[in-house]
């Protein structure tokens, strides 16, 4: 797939459709530049990953883990509460 577009006097140009269907990328998307070493140009999309697509990606910790998050809510809040109180607010 090649298609030539001309840059606009601002530095702009529009994406084709056909390489933005490609992509998969619509209005409001971010894509980027990457200069390889060989000085070929690399667009490609740089979307920010969903919660749901990040499940799973770290290794599980260990059993029980979750048992003292109750805990450390309690802990941190009271800290910043500590903190909070010395700095006068």
């Amino acid at each position: 797939m090649q298609e030539k577009r001309v840059l606009s006097s601002k530095g702009q140009v529009v994406v084709p459709k056909n390489i933005r269907e490609y992509l998969n990328v619509s209005e409001g998307d971010a894509i980027e530049f990457i200069v390889k070493e060989s000085g070929e140009v690399v667009i490609a999309p740089a979307k920010e990953p969903k919660l749901a697509e990040l499940y799973g990606s770290l290794p599980p910790k260990t059993a029980g883990s979750t048992e003292n998050l109750e805990k450390v809510i309690y802990e941190s809040k009271r800290e910043r509460a500590v903190r909070r109180a010395k700095e006068g607010k």
